[in-house]
């Protein structure tokens, strides 16, 4: 084991997935739990078990709106009670006295893809997460874009003028057509029936002509926000990752929507590939977000 280590957090909705991790890409004691709704203090014994002398730092990836300069999360939309304006970087760094650094987890991602993942040798590269919700981040260069407060919030952009409420309480976005929670309700308004989405997807695979409809449809919806991404920034890659990219019968009608709403042939070039480091791709990133050569002062 390396005589400098990160401690690593992905803090997600549903789990909080941790390990130490090595600068060069290894993982060591990786863990994962199911986050309770007392997040903060099941974090402050996980940090507690997990520090020793070859800890230098802790880099946090946060499944929302992160300002990543001061160590906020301005909003946590889908965790228990929907808590804001959490002060992460001030209390981790009361509790274990190190070096604290917060982004959010699609950040984290798109940042580890960018420097151990497929977009290694591409420039710009977009990184799309989808699950509970949709998240999604800029790399440029190496860093990650972070706008003037919280950067890049592609699962909250407007696809639609109807359609289901956001997390956010909005109608229309991008996340609340292409997620687990949207499955779900395409599901119910298709069958008036409910199903987790395990179910839908084997159901879809068997044949079952309203489970299909369903991912038919969120595809199209999925290529609309692929399409509306290409157009606005012109990546060389996006790099797709979250439990949702597993269904592949997702992108047939997702590219072949992206390609009718692209508004030149030279976007047709961008190259749609999936995440090849998994899970591992939020813990790699919130170990890189601790060094200064991948965080832009934009």
């Amino acid at each position: 084991m390396p005589k400098k280590l990160i401690l690593s957090l992905d803090i997600g909705a549903t789990k909080i997935n941790y390990g130490l991790v090595s600068l060069t890409g290894r993982i060591f004691n990786n863990q994962r739990v199911k986050t309770k709704p007392a997040f903060l203090k099941q974090l402050k014994e996980i940090i507690s078990q997990n520090l020793s002398p070859k800890v230098s730092a802790i880099g946090i990836s946060f499944a929302g709106p992160v300002n990543s300069r001061k160590g906020v999360v301005l909003k946590a939309f889908n965790f228990s009670g929907s808590p804001k304006n959490i002060s992460l970087k001030k209390l981790v760094s009361s509790w274990s006295k190190k070096l604290v650094f917060v982004e959010n987890d699609a950040a984290c991602f798109s940042l580890a893809e960018a420097i151990f993942g497929p977009g290694k040798n591409c420039d710009p590269v977009i990184g799309i997460t989808l699950g509970t919700g949709v998240g999604g981040s800029i790399i440029i260069n190496k860093k990650i874009y972070h706008g003037h407060s919280h950067g890049a919030e592609l699962g909250h952009m407007k696809i639609t003028e109807k359609g289901f409420r956001c997390s956010c309480k909005k109608i229309g976005h991008f996340e609340s057509h292409v997620s687990g929670p949207a499955m779900i309700k395409y599901y119910k308004k298709f069958t008036d029936q409910t199903r987790g989405t395990y179910q839908i997807v084997e159901l879809a695979a068997k044949g079952n002509k309203r489970a299909k409809r369903v991912i038919n449809t969120m595809g199209y919806f999925l290529g609309l926000g692929l399409a509306n991404i290409a157009n606005a920034l012109d990546p060389e890659i996006m790099v797709i990752g979250g439990g949702l990219s597993e269904i592949k019968s997702l992108f047939p009608p997702a590219i072949k929507t992206m390609k009718k709403e692209l508004i030149s042939r030279e976007l047709n070039k961008v190259k749609i590939v999936k995440s090849k480091l998994g899970n591992n791709a939020m813990l790699l990133g919130a170990a890189l977000i601790t060094q200064s050569k991948y965080r832009s002062k934009i």
